[in-house]
């Protein structure tokens, strides 16, 4: 931070003799403490005494110069933008006030004092003092004006910029970060880790800027890729700067990417716990575990990180992922919908929005948004499936098969899309088509006996009785509970002459039929038990649960809720002894 010596001319000049001249000395003397107190690193102490000056001598440059540099300094460049101005406004040549209306420009990018206009103003302050003076920029400063060209979307002024820095300055480490951020951001990451080796080189140790740059290093390997090569350096950053949540959040999300799942929630967990209104420690710690699967636990985290940061269409795209994965279908559609409006061009999002409108029947909106995804990536497999799909629930035949067979030209090893096309030419007779998409199908998803137990009926209805008992024995091997397939395989056998072997298949296919029929009941009565034992109705309660283990007596559940009725109606002996085969059950399933 620079500051200009106020001048006591100047502010002689400007004010009336006598009295005023009071007032005058009172500002020099404030000005004087105010420097001392900013070069003692006392800024709240420089903050009050600048506030002095300007209030004294409000028509001098230099005071509000001196009180925006300091609010720079404590980390409130909103709150300096308009000292600076008026600085700027009552002496161009300024050039502190060029500098620091720079750097406030540049670090108030992303909130709502960071709008265009002010990006403008602050190139145009650094412009202005690099015509000045005839230099190159200061470091810090011509990281401020790289930072404003990118986010007015201009990559190879930000470059010039840094480039010409770094000439001046070549051993500079926060110039060489810079160098490696800007080429991380365009992606380049091979080319960005040797700027970020050399400011390691060259930092202090045991310093923010070290910590820094082994932050933004270990995030380059990560997008790079290099997730196990990226934990060290973070967790170096983070015994460094324990309490730093950014370093916290990138080294979850390294852990993460590294397989050590354990790892990320504990980091992700302890960044929030720090810093519990983080909005990013919550996104992320919400994005591990919906990865995860949790995606319960995912949803009041995407709520509270979608609170700070409302219009951002990830967080909004993530969070309705969530509900959709929990059943809550119609709680996402409005927030797909909001995603799309902020980013109309994202197909993904019209993909998503389908998928929300599929879950909820709405057919018809389902196909717009699939056919929106489609048109603006043709070349997806995945897109042109759903909208198949679709197309299928709503009997759109035609349609349907149109989508799957493009889905499956664009991707030959997608299974499902031969799997639907056999299905459908299936319903429409056409069964030479149907067991040839079938055989694709099987052959790309050999392990599945859903596949295989369609192929099966279709060879059977196709004639082909020998073919049909291969497939189906497949079947049979893969998903032997399946009632279905032990039919089709005896009607086949019959048909080939092998009565003893259709016998054994219509046998099992009964016996599977009664024990389904059997856990129908046993699950009836057991939830029938639960909610009476709830309505504290345990006589009735336990009637249910004895029913439940006479339809299934090797389930443990009905005997531990029997026991659990048995306490409160006070037979604790015959408690303990179904509560004893319940545990005992337990431990064999």
């Amino acid at each position: 931070m620079t500051l200009r010596r106020l001048s006591l001319l100047v502010l002689t000049a400007s004010c009336a003799a006598g009295s005023a001249q009071t007032g005058v000395d009172a500002a020099g003397k404030a000005f004087r403490e105010g420097v001392a107190a900013t070069q003692a690193h006392q800024l709240t102490l420089a903050e009050q005494k600048f506030r002095a000056v300007v209030r004294l001598a409000p028509g001098i440059a230099a005071g509000h110069s001196a009180l925006g540099a300091v609010l720079v300094q404590e980390g409130r460049s909103g709150d300096a933008l308009p000292e600076l101005r008026r600085a700027l406004q009552m002496d161009p040549n300024d050039g502190a006030a060029q500098l620091n209306l720079g750097t406030a420009s540049a670090a108030v990018l992303g909130t709502s004092a960071g709008t265009s206009a002010q990006v403008e103003e602050g190139i145009t302050a650094l412009q202005a003092w690099r015509t000045q003076h005839g230099t190159a920029l200061p470091p810090d400063s011509s990281i401020a004006l790289a930072q404003l060209y990118m986010a007015k979307q201009q990559p190879a002024d930000a470059a010039q910029t840094l480039e010409a820095a770094l000439a001046a300055a070549p051993s500079d480490p926060t110039l060489q970060d810079a160098e490696g951020i800007l080429l991380a951001q365009q992606k380049h990451f091979a080319e960005a880790e040797p700027h970020f080796r050399a400011a390691l080189a060259a930092a202090p140790a045991g310093s923010d800027t070290l910590a820094a740059i082994l932050l933004h290093l270990g995030a380059d390997l990560v997008d790079e890729g290099r997730a196990t090569d990226a934990l060290s350096l973070l967790q170096q950053a983070a015994s460094l700067r324990p309490n730093n949540t950014a370093i916290q959040i990138q080294l979850g999300s390294a852990q993460f990417q590294a397989g050590d799942e354990a790892g990320a929630l504990a980091t992700l967990r302890h960044a929030l716990e720090q810093d519990p209104r983080n909005s990013q420690a919550a996104y992320q710690l919400a994005l591990t575990l919906e990865s995860l699967g949790r995606n319960q636990e995912a949803v009041p985290l995407f709520a509270q990180a979608l609170t700070a940061r409302p219009d951002d269409p990830d967080i909004l795209t993530n969070y309705g992922l969530a509900l959709v994965q929990t059943g809550k279908a119609r709680e996402a559609l409005p927030l797909y919908t909001r995603a799309v409006k902020l980013a109309p061009n994202d197909a993904t999002l019209h993909q998503d929005l389908g998928v929300a409108y599929l879950q909820q029947s709405d057919l018809d909106n389902a196909i717009a948004e699939f056919a929106r995804s489609s048109a603006l990536d043709p070349n997806s497999a995945q897109i042109a499936y759903d909208l198949g799909l679709a197309y299928k629930l709503k009997d759109h035949f035609a349609e349907s098969i149109a989508a799957f067979e493009k889905a499956r030209s664009l991707d030959p090893q997608l299974a499902d899309a031969p799997y639907s096309l056999g299905v459908l030419y299936m319903q429409q007779g056409d069964f030479s088509k149907a067991a040839s998409a079938l055989q694709q199908a099987v052959a790309l998803r050999p392990d599945n006996g859903e596949m295989w137990g369609m192929l099966g009926s279709v060879l059977k209805q196709d004639g082909k009785p020998k073919e049909a008992a291969e497939a189906l024995r497949r079947a049979v091997a893969l998903d032997p509970g399946q009632p279905g397939n032990h039919v089709n395989l005896a009607s086949v056998l019959i048909e080939l002459g092998d009565r003893e072997g259709a016998a054994a298949e219509r046998k099992q296919a009964a016996e599977l039929s009664r024990a389904a029929t059997a856990k129908q009941k046993e699950r009836f009565a057991l939830d029938s038990g639960n909610v009476l034992l709830q309505r504290g109705q345990f006589a009735e309660a336990s009637t249910q649960f004895r029913n439940a283990i006479a339809a299934d007596p090797t389930d443990a559940a009905p005997h531990l809720a029997l026991a659990d009725a048995l306490d409160h109606l006070g037979a604790k002996a015959e408690a303990d002894v179904e509560r004893a085969r319940g545990k005992a059950l337990q431990s064999k399933q």
